[in-house]
């Protein structure tokens, strides 16, 4: 009988090995349940595009590593818990983009004793920045084009950070005239497109087209001997004239002398 009971505790021993063998790990060794919290702690809702956004993720004390942040399945960044209670993690955002943000969360890792936990999403709406571009005065010889020369400025709100934009205007028409209109465009790189901002263009009628000058040259006719110096206008050329534009040169009715 004493070998028929060890022979049974070997066999139980086994089983229980084997089923031990086939348990996922979780199971065997099951972690703390935790919660991680979110709360935006510096910051306004809604913010400004280039306003700077503390996140705050509160995690079940005792647990340690490292949160994620995340927005939607973008990862912002990643903060180590502080180990104090409240038990915190805490990320600091330069900037989102413009829009509706809606499904900001909190990832906690887990650790050896403590489950992995996500917070609720935390919605942040972001509105864009508004800037004012005003045309600026310009005085040019005609050219034939609409083009202008001079930048225009922004006159209200600023870039964001190292960002850049490109800026042009242009004069209402090519012809020459004063209290002509200058009308701005232009665009920002602000790897959104552009969308981060609501640019207001505001044009100005300052602007000038001088005339463009003209040299108009005549050949007089040979002629023979005949005491005076009168001269006959033989043909007439015109240059410096601009582009596709025609000028004619009638010389019927010019008169000329010789020296």
């Amino acid at each position: 009988m004493k070998h028929v009971r060890l022979f049974r505790g070997i066999a139980l021993g086994a089983v229980i090995a084997l089923l031990v063998g086939l348990l996922p790990a979780s199971v065997l060794a099951a972690g703390t349940p935790t919660t991680t919290a979110l709360s935006l702690t510096t910051g306004a809702t809604p913010s400004a595009y280039g306003d700077s956004l503390t996140f705050t993720a509160t995690v079940t004390d005792g647990a340690t590593g490292n949160v994620d942040f995340k927005d939607g399945l973008t990862v912002l960044g990643t903060a180590p818990l502080d180990g104090l209670s409240p038990n915190t993690a805490t990320l600091t955002v330069p900037k989102l983009n413009a829009g509706d943000h809606p499904s900001i969360t909190a990832i906690y890792a887990g650790d050896t004793t403590f489950d992995t936990s996500t917070s609720s999403a935390l919605d942040q709406f972001v509105n864009q920045a508004a800037i004012t571009v005003t045309a600026v005065t310009d005085t040019k010889v005609y050219d034939g084009t609409t083009s202008s020369s001079v930048v225009p400025m922004i006159t209200l709100g600023t870039l964001v950070g190292a960002e850049t934009a490109t800026w042009t205007q242009t004069f209402d028409t090519k012809n020459v005239g004063t209290g002509k209109t200058l009308t701005p465009t232009g665009t920002v790189s602000d790897g959104n497109g552009g969308a981060n901002y609501a640019v207001t263009f505001v044009h100005v009628t300052t602007g000038t087209v001088t005339a463009a000058p003209l040299t108009v040259s005549f050949a007089a006719a040979n002629k023979v001997y005949d005491g005076t110096t009168v001269a006959t206008i033989a043909s007439c050329s015109v240059s410096g004239v601009i582009g596709t534009d025609v000028v004619t040169c009638d010389h019927t009715s010019a008169t000329a002398t010789f020296d």
